[in-house]
């Protein structure tokens, strides 16, 4: 299945996101609420990066959303495992 990688918009790329990965329970915490509410479109050139918890804790949601042109959006997520258990000396 081919996935749809370009968009008009940055809420139209979001929002393809969120159908494609409907099947995942996302955590719809305060994390999720202040970067979906508080996250503004990218500037031209710049890409948002926003990582959502999923309901199982093992997992995240990637995604990001690069600004090509005025009206070009290029959209990349993915779903990773997540260890909270590494430790960083």
């Amino acid at each position: 299945m081919n996935k749809q990688t370009y968009f008009d918009s940055y809420t139209n790329a979001l929002d393809y996101c969120f159908n494609d990965t409907s099947y995942y329970k996302i955590n719809k915490n305060d994390n999720f609420h202040n970067q979906i509410t508080f996250t503004k479109k990218p500037s031209l050139g710049n890409t948002n990066i926003i990582t959502l918890d999923l309901i199982d804790d093992n997992y995240k949601l990637h995604i990001q959303v690069y600004r090509m042109s005025l009206n070009t959006f290029e959209l990349n997520y993915y779903i990773a495992p997540y260890n909270n258990k590494i430790k960083i000396k």
